[in-house]
């Protein structure tokens, strides 16, 4: 069932995976990318995710084994009752120490059929679910709602990296842009610059790819491969052409 969680999208936020090689979602040798790609997941608070699992069942990883035994401990008491039974407290150097038989909880849970499966290891878990306890299981665990109304597919998806200009660089920049009162001319003109990129680069030298590769973009970019000086002295031919009154699209 490829691109099942594509139906929450709107609902939550729903990611693709993508090639920690490339920093970028999977592709064929045309640069599309496969219909068949079905690496979605739900972004969760904690660092957990939401997956499907195989036709209405889906699944939730949790990366911390202590909260996933709270999780399961809560969806107990929601939607059995008291834990009391399963709660042993012992007095250790003067202070109460209380612990649960997980393993009579795990167990009542399947076998009321709440839940589907459920793996305990040592650091992380996991357990499956159905889907029509996705609304209470997703309010549980935080899935996330920003962003529901951005494509799996988006660049925004796609990580960023943190990159500072200097603040020389950056200044001579805000100078040549001051006189600009149009973003998108910027936005425009950045794109005309792959241009000068590859000129100075070579014909080999892939654009695209390398800017994936450096989880950088627009002029972060442009000054990572050294070219900033460059980028100033074509923004300024370009706003002097705009203050001129030429049409510099």
């Amino acid at each position: 069932m490829s691109g099942y969680l594509r139906k929450y999208v709107s609902k939550f936020r729903v990611k693709a995976d993508y090639d920690l090689l490339t920093n970028d979602f999977p592709r064929d040798e045309i640069g599309n990318i496969d219909s068949s790609f079905d690496d979605f997941y739900i972004p969760c608070a904690n660092n957990g995710k939401i997956r499907h699992y195989e036709q209405n069942i889906l699944f939730y990883y949790c990366p911390s084994v202590i909260r996933f035994k709270n999780i399961l401990k809560q969806i107990y008491e929601d939607k059995i009752g008291n834990l009391d039974k399963y709660k042993t407290t012992k007095l250790l150097k003067e202070k109460e120490i209380t612990s649960y038989d997980y393993e009579e909880i795990y167990k009542k849970l399947l076998n009321k059929q709440i839940l589907v499966h459920i793996d305990e290891l040592d650091f992380e878990g996991e357990f499956r679910f159905k889907t029509d306890m996705m609304n209470y299981i997703a309010n549980l665990v935080g899935a996330r709602t920003s962003g529901a109304n951005i494509s799996p597919f988006s660049t925004k998806n796609l990580p960023k990296e943190k990159y500072n200009i200097p603040t020389r660089d950056l200044n001579k920049y805000k100078k040549i842009i001051k006189p600009i009162d149009k973003i998108v001319l910027l936005a425009h003109w950045i794109k005309q610059f792959d241009d000068v990129i590859q000129a100075k680069k070579g014909n080999t030298y892939d654009i695209n790819a390398e800017r994936k590769l450096s989880c950088l973009s627009g002029k972060e970019y442009i000054h990572s491969i050294g070219l900033f000086d460059d980028y100033l002295e074509f923004l300024q031919d370009k706003v002097s052409e705009y203050q001129n009154g030429k049409n510099v699209r």
